[in-house]
């Protein structure tokens, strides 16, 4: 499970050339799940605020639908705030945890500030 940062959009980042050859390495040998954030990409428009809450519900519905076993979770940018969340609410569904540029706890921080208005 591919969790993405701020912005993502999975048709065009698959037609970079660059971002093709990064996920069909993650996919070697397994099944690599992407999804577009809320509002981003292929996905539809929300009113709701940014929150972890909502990014966790979001994460969840894809979850729900890869079964019982447990995968690795690989968290990218904010992706990684959300992937490192998942794991301490669901430890029993995460084999393993990457993250690649994560943000800080500053950034956290000011995610939920926006969240709250």
């Amino acid at each position: 499970m591919y969790t993405a940062g701020w912005l993502s959009h999975l048709e065009l980042s698959w037609q970079l050339p660059e971002e093709r050859a990064f996920y069909e390495s993650l996919a070697a040998d397994r099944r690599l799940i992407r999804y577009d954030r809320a509002g981003c990409g292929l996905s539809a428009p929300t009113s709701r605020p940014p929150s972890m809450d909502f990014e966790l519900e979001r994460l969840a519905a894809v979850v729900a639908k890869l079964g019982p076993e447990p995968f690795d979770l690989i968290g990218t940018s904010m992706g990684a705030l959300v992937a490192v969340a998942w794991a301490a609410a669901h430890p029993d569904t995460v084999r393993r945890l990457v993250l690649h540029g994560g943000a800080s706890v500053a950034c956290a921080e000011t995610l939920t500030s926006i969240a709250d208005g």
